[in-house]
């Protein structure tokens, strides 16, 4: 064995015994008062998320643990559990599998309180994009790339001048809120529409029951009628810029500073208030954007 192969061998075994587990190792969990085992690359299967790097095997030493020397999960099981079913529904599941279904409030015997709590759980550990999917779609069938989505990060697309819509996939929770981080984008606008009229757009905010915001002319357009927003959007956004939109509509940020809420600009239109009930995420433009959900 020459100098090199004996340096490969070493560091593979300190590897193996300080840290850096092997991705097959089993786990023994303690969620809640409940114990349960699953493999490390189940639970580790999300990039990204706060449980992939947890128990990447670099953290093993340093991670609370109860007196019986198992990994302790300050969470119910009740809503812990479920993360776990899908993680593991998610790793055998194939191409000729019917659809992989996330969990609803019906399998927490219909408690929409409960329900909600196991949102928060899922958002507290990075993986809403993971247990709840999103895909893009676009209008008009000009050519445009979408790099593999994180399923913790987001999606990222590259276009020329293009309107999409993203859309859930396999499950029933509607997107809420949005946000996209921009590149080298030209003619941007970003907001909500409603199904009824996605087939009929040339542009987010342009006709009736939709609503954006016009990075280019730096303002809200809402069923083509625009409204400057010189106080707080007077520059333009550079590269690594934030738009995020929440309760579709309602409230506009730009790198964490509300830029616009609706509370000023009241919809008089039955017909556009239908976008804060049941709108859809949609954005047009060129270039490069990133889209993620919070």
């Amino acid at each position: 064995m020459n100098k090199i192969e004996s340096a490969i061998e070493g560091l593979q075994i300190k590897s193996n015994g300080e840290g850096d587990r092997i991705p097959s190792d089993v786990l023994s969990l303690n969620v809640g008062g409940t114990l349960v085992s699953v493999l490390r690359k189940t639970i580790t299967a999300v990039p990204g998320s706060m449980l992939a790097t947890r128990f990447s095997g670099r953290w093993d030493d340093n991670s609370e643990k109860d007196s019986n020397g198992n990994f302790f999960i300050d969470q119910p099981f009740e809503l812990f559990g479920p993360i776990i079913d899908y993680l593991r529904k998610k790793r055998c599941h194939t191409a000729f599998a019917p659809p992989l279904k996330s969990p609803e409030a019906k399998h927490f015997g219909g408690d929409h309180d409960k329900y909600l709590d196991f949102l928060r759980v899922v958002e507290y550990y990075g993986m809403s994009q993971a247990i709840f999917p999103v895909r893009v779609e676009a209008l008009f069938d000009y050519e445009w790339s979408q790099r593999e989505p994180d399923e913790s990060a987001g999606i990222s697309i590259t276009t020329e001048w293009n309107i999409f819509k993203l859309v859930i996939d396999g499950h029933s929770r509607k997107i809420r809120s949005f946000e996209i981080t921009i590149g080298k984008v030209k003619n941007m606008q970003i907001g909500w529409v409603t199904p009824h009229v996605w087939n009929n757009l040339n542009g987010v905010g342009e006709t009736v029951q939709t609503i954006g915001i016009d990075c280019n002319k730096k303002g809200l357009i809402q069923a083509g009628h625009f409204t400057p927003i010189a106080e707080t959007f007077t520059m333009d956004l550079p590269v690594g810029a934030v738009i995020r939109c929440e309760n579709r509509g309602a409230q506009w940020y730009i790198d964490g500073q509300l830029i616009f809420s609706a509370d000023e600009f009241p919809m008089e239109s039955e017909l556009d208030k239908r976008i804060f009930h049941d709108g859809i995420p949609a954005f047009c433009g060129g270039g490069d954007w990133h889209v993620s959900l919070f």
